[in-house]
């Protein structure tokens, strides 16, 4: 018996990771399974949110069976998902109620339009179908890619939210005027290793067939992004002569890449890293704010994946370090590179740190979190919260309890002297509030960040206080363990046990939503998209924001978004979030050890003064 509990653990363990690891609704299925075999119903329930609200159910005969039985088991009313093809599949006992974007539908078939909505929801009796509400945004990413071919277009393109279907790519003048839409059919088997399970399509369009559009071209994935080569000219590039420095297969990808800069253009080179989040918002930032000047930026991520835009690059121009540093070079310098911007190392080769040398540049730093010198990144320690910036004896102690996050096998004390080389060799080291420049000062002497705001405070419009018996609580953005997890959920049970009139909305996801909601007391509305959030805010109708973050934010996003939703906020006396709000005035701060119950009476009080913590740790 105890060998066969190990081996439900392992396979739990297994598809964990490649479930983390990839987007293919394989490995989420596989979660669902081998958690529920494993006795654990609650946390296959999650996986089958997973899947059913972010994946087409490509195959049903194989998801039925496993989605019946995890319904059985936690008590659910039925379960629901979407066939490639828009199909609503329910299986439920009782009368159902499908809603797109609100809107109720007629039984259960969806209206043509159906793909370009945003929500599709599935209730009996008032209460949601496991899978419900399906998050028709993520069945609508992509991931492709765009290449100039004889002054035609060829690329690939897939769906990890919906394998088995054709996708449809846009093409569209950068001028305006035409466009043109093309099916990508054949699977294609020749692009460069991609996640396993994936199933990129080609799509072409011979130069005779672009219908005289002329000058850059948008290429769009299905879910109106552009496509990494995107936009290209390929009139222009027809005419260019390949670019010799570069080895196959890379010479037709470096053509691209060179025709897509203008005359005398300079570029400026940005080294990230691919998780999203804050820091990905700031790239594209600093993207755009970089064209305006008329610089090409050029964006790094962990691979090398080389591109001129916030997304993946073209696979031909992934470059594997150390080994092909000449390569990149050569390709880096033909674009008359002026200086670097280190965002994140993480995940990248620690070599990269020499680039600015290389190219015989300047560098700037950017700092988005604490990785310069702490390996767990957002200093936080066993207790699950701010760690306290202890001596590097009890660093060092932390690490080897809790390990590292930053995938790189380096002491406390080594990544410090490295760092502080660094970032005294820099031209400028950027933080994005004044709590996060005196955090890093304090742990490299002769450094002086700049504190940068990434954003005007100012011109954001006072959040109206309200006051009211029953508290409704937004809590937004993608919560974590830094994020305040273990803290809203603690809230939640402590509401729910003391019967408070006290209900929390998560606008975004979390790491667990199953166990929140089964709380009673927090619904969440799945993930969205950036533009999308201060509109998810303010519809939810909340009486104020909680930002529970039990770390120092350097800035903190999820913040602004709740004040421009027009909501005061509530976070803990820490970091960025709160050095904003102090200035602001725009809410409240809470002692960062504050316990659920003392945060929820906080809550019920406001808008009466609530407790402040002296100095900010």
């Amino acid at each position: 018996m105890l060998r066969l509990r190990q081996r439900q653990e392992d396979a739990v363990s297994l598809f964990e990771r490649l479930a983390g690891e990839y987007d293919a609704w394989q490995a989420v299925l596989g979660l669902a399974g081998a958690r529920l075999v494993a006795g654990d119903p609650a946390a296959a329930a999650a996986a089958l949110e997973r899947l059913l609200s972010r994946y087409a159910v490509a195959e049903e005969a194989a998801v039925a069976p496993l989605a019946d039985g995890v319904a059985a088991a936690v008590g659910a009313v039925g379960w629901c998902g979407l066939s490639a093809d828009g199909t609503l599949i329910v299986r439920s006992a009782a009368p159902v109620v499908a809603q797109l974007d609100g809107r109720k539908l007629d039984g259960l078939e969806l209206p043509r339009s159906w793909q370009g909505g945003t929500r599709l929801t599935v209730t009996a009796g008032g209460a949601d179908l496991l899978g419900s509400p399906i998050d028709l945004a993520a069945l609508r990413r992509a991931e492709g890619t765009v290449r100039s071919v004889a002054g035609g277009l060829s690329g690939w393109v897939w769906q990890p939210g919906r394998p088995a279907a054709a996708p449809v790519v846009t093409v569209r003048e950068a001028k305006g005027g035409g466009s043109r839409r093309v099916t990508g059919r054949q699977l294609a088997g020749d692009v460069p290793p991609g996640p396993p399970l994936a199933a990129p399509r080609r799509f072409a369009v011979p130069a005779g067939r672009l219908d005289a559009m002329t000058g850059r071209l948008h290429v769009l994935g299905p879910d109106g992004r552009d496509l990494a080569g995107s936009p290209l000219d390929p009139a222009r590039e027809a005419k260019s002569p390949p670019l010799q420095s570069v080895a196959e297969p890379r010479q037709s990808a470096a053509a691209v890449w060179r025709g897509g800069q203008e005359p005398g253009q300079a570029s400026v080179i940005l080294v990230t890293h691919h998780l999203g989040g804050g820091v990905e918002r700031v790239i594209a930032a600093r993207c755009a704010a970089l064209r305006a000047k008329g610089y090409r930026p050029v964006v790094l991520r962990p691979g090398v994946w080389v591109t001129d835009s916030p997304r993946t690059g073209d696979p031909d121009l992934r470059f594997h370090l150390p080994r092909e540093w000449p390569g990149l070079i050569r390709l880096l310098r033909d674009g008359a590179p002026a200086w670097v911007e280190l965002h994140h190392l993480l995940e990248h080769d620690p070599s990269m740190l020499e680039l600015p040398e290389m190219l015989d540049v300047p560098f700037e730093v950017f700092v988005h979190d604490y990785a310069w010198f702490c390996p767990r990144i957002v200093l936080i320690g066993a207790s699950g919260r701010y760690c306290g910036e202890p001596a590097l004896r009890a660093c060092v102690a932390c690490v080897a309890e809790l390990g590292a996050n930053i995938h790189e096998t380096i002491g406390v004390a080594a990544l410090r002297r490295r760092s502080a080389a660094v970032l005294r060799r820099a031209r400028r080291v950027i933080a994005p509030s004044a709590d996060a420049a005196a955090r890093t000062a304090r742990h490299f002497a002769g450094v002086t960040p700049e504190a940068v705001p990434l954003e005007d405070d100012a011109a954001i419009p006072a959040p109206a206080r309200h006051a009211t018996m029953a508290r409704h609580v937004c809590v937004p953005g993608a919560i974590g363990p830094p994020k305040g997890y273990d803290v809203l959920l603690a809230c939640a049970r402590d509401a729910a046990e003391r019967d408070l009139n006290l209900a929390f909305t998560v606008v975004g996801h979390t790491m667990n939503d199953s166990l929140l909601m089964a709380t009673g007391r927090v619904f969440v509305t799945g993930e969205y998209k950036e533009e999308e959030a201060v509109r998810l805010i303010r519809a939810q109708r909340a009486d104020l924001a909680f930002v529970p973050s039990v770390w120092p934010e350097t800035w903190c996003f999820a913040l602004s978004q709740a004040w421009r939703a027009g909501l005061q906020t509530v976070a803990f006396d820490i970091g960025a979030q709160a050095e904003r709000i102090r200035a602001t005035g725009y809410g409240w701060l809470l002692p960062l050890d504050l316990e659920a119950p003392a945060v929820n009476d906080a809550l019920l009080a406001l808008p009466q003064p609530c407790p402040v913590t002296a100095d900010t740790p």
